[in-house]
């Protein structure tokens, strides 16, 4: 299921009544975006899915001619791929050596298909077709797609402490700064939860402990997103955190990947009324339909017990 739009024509004139719960059309409401630029970023997004898409159904093409003619007998080469784009009036770039952990920066994709690179084989015994030197699909990035195959493979060594200094001395800067920054929230949260108690303002709580605090646009618990949080989990864990606290209560400290937060809610906003009665008929709508889901899922799942599991005595028994 997804959101879908609604429209009432009438007297030749074409009326919208419904909203989109994107990120696009938040940016418009938020005044961020006009309307003229929302429909050029949507345009550009489609141009590079449509692209990607393409791009995508190319390499596939490209993989099924260099699989062509291959077999144990015949088996793969690691300059087979330079030969066929050759032909092909393509170019072949070789990637300077990267290992799993830090990723190669000419090749951005996901983690779990750089994965898929690392368990090509130029010399597995098994592998009689050495069809292992080559990924066996392309590799999606955001804004490109790949066919990887394995030029050479540099086995496992320990680097001497010289070679390693300074990744070592920038780890060991990146945890202990994190560490110190969550020691710095946790001291600040319960700052501020003393300072409230006092009857100290939010204000005079972020002075007294000289942090900044930064106001965030007014959300709701439906709000997908909002511009200056990207993480999706985390401001979805913002957002429980905010509505389990009263005016001008603040949480407790929220470590993340990159920090750590404290919710103070500042003030809670009337319901716009206007806003509630265009925006019902749509949710009552979605509601019913999420709901009509859920019993049919029930049902289905119940009748495919019934028809499909065997009452107990009816089971049937192991035999000798």
């Amino acid at each position: 299921m997804g959101d879908s739009r609604a429209y009432r024509f009438h007297d030749g004139h074409r009326e919208r009544l419904t909203h989109d719960h994107s990120l696009v059309e938040e940016l418009i409401r938020q005044g961020q975006l006009t309307a003229e630029e929302a429909e050029a970023k949507i345009k550009g997004e489609i141009r590079q899915y449509a692209a990607l898409a393409e791009a995508r159904k190319d390499a596939n093409a490209f993989l099924n001619d260099l699989s062509a003619n291959h077999d144990d007998q015949h088996p793969f080469a690691t300059d087979d791929l330079q030969q066929l784009a050759k032909t092909k009036g393509l170019i072949v770039k070789t990637t300077e050596p990267f290992d799993e952990k830090d990723g190669s920066k000419e090749i951005i994709v996901p983690a779990k298909s750089l994965h898929v690179l690392f368990s090509l084989r130029d010399n597995d015994p098994d592998d009689k077709e050495r069809a292992l030197l080559y990924a066996p699909s392309p590799l999606l990035g955001e804004n490109a797609v790949f066919v990887v195959g394995l030029q050479k493979q540099f086995p496992s060594q320990l680097q001497s402490l010289s070679e390693v200094h300074d990744a070592v001395v920038r780890d060991y800067r990146a945890v202990k700064s994190m560490e110190l920054a969550r020691t710095a929230g946790e001291n600040f949260a319960s700052a501020a939860q003393a300072g409230l108690a006092q009857g100290q303002s939010f204000d005079a709580v972020c002075a007294g402990a000289n942090v900044q605090p930064e106001t965030l646009p007014a959300f709701t618990l439906n709000t997908p997103s909002i511009p200056s949080i990207t993480n999706r989990t985390e401001f979805t864990q913002l957002q429980g955190a905010a509505f389990n606290l009263l005016t001008g209560q603040a949480s407790k400290f929220t470590p993340t990947d990159d920090g750590g937060y404290v919710v103070y809610v500042k003030q809670r906003l009337p319901v716009d009324e206007a806003k509630l009665q265009e925006e019902l008929p749509a949710y009552l709508t979605k509601m019913r339909e999420q709901r009509q889901v859920a019993a049919f899922e029930q049902w289905f799942g119940r009748e495919m017990q019934l028809h499909l599991v065997p009452p107990v005595g009816e089971q049937s028994q192991p035999t000798s």
